[in-house]
């Protein structure tokens, strides 16, 4: 897609607002079903089959707000090929509702201010003391903070470790690992997108999106065969990618504290009974899972809302409960991460 073209789609969101927009461009008309048009999807692998049988069932309604927006545009903002400035001051010719602007605003706010926090992390960078360099990667026009460290003198007896963080964490959970691993490895850790300093775009996020955004971030930065560790939902998410990655790009794999199910063999054998002999990968790619069925999305962002703000006054005493050895660490550093980047 060109400038001109970008443009005119934003004519129609304008006109025609998140969902009628939503519908008609997701839309393939090739296709007996609803199927997302594959332009605005990161793989056409389990993050796209996924999302086709949530628009197959619900059509964009079933998608996050916003979302319609975010996956048409993002890359376009990113490039530039659309001005923020023209978003955010809703310069359009066309006549509109006030809310089928909102999202636009949004996503330009959103894009304007990891933009800003992006520069200032690489300027603090260069004068603080760490044990890490901070770094930024575009993911499908999102900015990714990411942190590493090349190892000392000497031979590199390892590969390339990556690390990746729990549910509310950040790449700042691993600072001390970079001090004491760092002869060995070459070492990496990432924000997941929804996290940390990295882009909270208006997606729907899920184990799919996340783990395929770390296979990305192997193949795309780290660029050689590396091992993955991973805490709390950050082992769910390296189990995900070590098995979409495989034996070559994947290495080794560390758990700690996972989060995530773990089947024994008659549990595996009478899931795949259960989807007539394949596995819940297979079924998925094929689109031979049940139908999808979730609350509307304007009950599940109400309920998500009360529980966030009931959560962030408990953090500490939370994450002490978690790691009872070391609370100094939890009082100075993890908990008043997990609120700042909250």
């Amino acid at each position: 897609f060109n400038e001109n073209k970008f443009l005119e789609l934003l004519e129609k969101y304008f006109t025609k607002g998140e969902k009628l927009f939503g519908d008609e461009y997701f839309r393939n008309e090739k296709r007996k079903n609803f199927k997302l048009n594959q332009k605005v999807l990161f793989e056409n692998g389990l993050e796209t089959a996924s999302m086709e049988r949530i628009f197959s069932e619900k059509g964009s309604t079933g998608m996050a707000q916003g979302e319609v927006f975010g996956r048409t545009f993002g890359m376009a903002v990113s490039l530039g090929l659309i001005s923020k400035k023209r978003l955010i001051n809703n310069q359009s010719n066309v006549v509109q509702w006030p809310l089928n602007s909102y999202w636009a605003e949004s996503v330009a706010k959103t894009f304007d201010w990891h933009e800003k926090l992006a520069e200032n992390d690489l300027k603090l960078s260069e004068h603080k003391e760490r044990s890490f360099e901070v770094k930024y990667w575009r993911w499908n026009g999102w900015l990714i903070r990411y942190a590493e460290r090349e190892p000392g003198p000497g031979d590199l007896d390892f590969p390339p470790l990556l690390m990746v963080h729990g549910f509310g964490g950040s790449l700042d959970q691993w600072a001390g690992c970079f001090s004491n691993l760092s002869e060995k490895f070459h070492l990496f850790a990432v924000d997941m997108i929804g996290f940390g300093h990295s882009a909270k775009p208006p997606l729907s996020y899920s184990q799919h999106l996340w783990s395929q955004q770390l296979c990305d971030f192997g193949r795309r930065v780290i660029k050689r065969p590396f091992f993955i560790a991973g805490n709390s939902i950050g082992g769910y998410m390296s189990m995900s990618a070590a098995a979409l990655l495989g034996k070559n790009w994947c290495k080794g794999l560390v758990l700690l504290n996972s989060a995530g199910r773990l089947l024994t063999n008659q549990e595996y054998n009478e899931e795949r009974i259960k989807f007539k002999g394949l596995s819940v990968q297979k079924a998925t790619l094929k689109g031979q899972l049940p139908p999808y069925s979730a609350p509307p999305n304007f009950l599940l962002n109400a309920l998500s809302a009360i529980i966030f703000f009931g959560l962030q006054s408990q953090i500490t005493k939370i994450c002490r409960n978690l790691y009872p050895v070391r609370p100094d660490l939890v009082e100075n550093g993890l908990s008043r991460n997990i609120l700042r980047d909250s």
